[in-house]
């Protein structure tokens, strides 16, 4: 039995339906045919195709049957939060392809997040040319956007098994791939401090017949910049967000709160790359990875034309904060779940009243037939300081919620 629904609005700033208008579909989810460089966990794919609903405003929207169900999305709207009138649910890759080829050939266009094979979607059924996101996506192109004084040290190699550990000659080294496929949340990317590492990198990138070799940065400061680029010129910068990420370059969530400075040199750097991917044709949300290192300087590691894993938590935040009376939001996703989803959902709501937890995406493995598998939800941890929020994480974690 499930506590009442919170009674109030949450409302982003910006929805991604202001930004690309209403008569587009809006499809978050990864193709299945070119995914190489982003997860291949089910349930990961699954989450991405749901978690952008409390962004996308009146745009209608394809997503996985396991994260729309009644429930889940009764969860949402509970919490407060404005979801599209049309979701349009699929539950395998075969309906997911059959209803996007009926939407492009109603003479539809699709705004994707991820680019798709050809043979999946024409190259003139997407709202921005499959061409140009690839070119502004692609890790060999950062520097023709970028000034080479905001840039790591950076060479571009070609891939040669026998000699890789030749071309890469000082370690640490970061490793990133070459490509023009879509890629996410460190997938595409290796630290490598050992030749260990570095052999593992060269399987990863076997298949790529390029790669970046980055000199590794000692990050003090992890931010993640966002932007929104309106197909009538207007360049809006959305706020910061400062990264979670582990010792291999994986993503693992944002902090968001008030304390956080920003460089002005960093904001005004992030307006330039954006205004060179309107330049190029890209409308839609960018997302700029930046470090700050020891000495103030500002470098940047990643460029991501999309919206960006803390683009809705910013969008969020001025209205939950405002709401809730909270100044600090932990954004993450929690993979190992010790309990059912009727019992998460529970746990939810009961964190929900006490004001600590905003949910923004569950996953059902039953809705999908993948009873075996673990619960997901990602969620705002709230508090009033970081160390009241890993407090709460601790004690969520001491519930099942790890």
């Amino acid at each position: 039995m499930y506590l009442n629904a919170i009674t109030q609005t949450i409302k982003p700033s910006l929805t991604i339906s202001q930004i690309y208008g209403n008569d587009l579909f809006f499809s978050p989810s990864v193709s299945p045919g070119a995914c190489r460089w982003l997860t291949d966990d089910p349930a990961a794919q699954a989450m991405s195709s749901g978690g952008l609903l409390v962004m996308t405003g009146d745009m209608p929207t394809l997503c996985d049957s396991s994260v729309s169900s009644p429930d889940s999305l009764k969860l949402l709207t509970d919490a407060g939060l404005a979801l599209p009138e049309k979701i349009i649910s699929y539950s395998s890759s075969k309906e997911y392809l059959d209803t996007l080829r009926d939407i492009y050939t109603s003479g539809q266009k699709l705004a994707l997040q991820y680019i798709h094979l050809e043979s999946e979607v024409p190259a003139d059924r997407y709202w921005v040319h499959p061409e140009k996101i690839s070119f502004l996506n692609n890790k060999a192109n950062i520097e023709k956007l970028v000034e080479q004084a905001y840039l790591p040290k950076r060479k571009i190699l070609k891939s040669s098994k026998p000699n890789f550990k030749k071309l890469v000659s000082e370690l640490p080294a970061v490793i990133k791939s070459v490509t023009n496929e879509s890629s996410g949340t460190g997938t595409d990317v290796m630290i490598c401090r050992n030749f260990e590492q570095l052999s593992y990198a060269e399987n990863l990138f076997s298949t790529c017949s390029h790669f970046v070799c980055e000199e590794y940065l000692d990050i003090v400061r992890n931010l993640c910049l966002n932007y929104a680029v309106t197909a009538s010129g207007e360049i809006k910068y959305l706020g910061c967000a400062e990264q979670i990420s582990d010792s291999y370059g994986k993503y693992h969530g944002n902090w968001i709160d008030s304390k956080i400075i920003v460089p002005e040199s960093a904001v005004k750097t992030g307006l330039e790359i954006a205004r060179e991917g309107m330049l190029i044709g890209y409308w839609g949300f960018v997302g700029i990875d930046m470090a700050v290192l020891e000495n103030g300087d500002i470098k940047v590691f990643d460029l991501n034309f999309r919206v960006n894993g803390s683009t809705r938590a910013l969008l969020l935040a001025d209205s939950i904060l405002r709401t809730h009376g909270k100044q600090v939001i932990r954004l993450r996703t929690w993979k190992k779940i010790n309990l059912s989803y009727r019992d998460l959902l529970n746990l939810i709501y009961k964190a929900m009243h006490k004001n600590i937890l905003m949910p923004l995406c569950s996953y059902d493995p039953e809705v999908c037939g993948n009873d075996g598998a673990s619960p997901r939800l990602t969620g705002m941890l709230l508090g009033s300081s970081r160390d009241e929020v890993i407090d709460i994480e601790k004690e969520l974690a001491y519930l099942g919620l790890e």
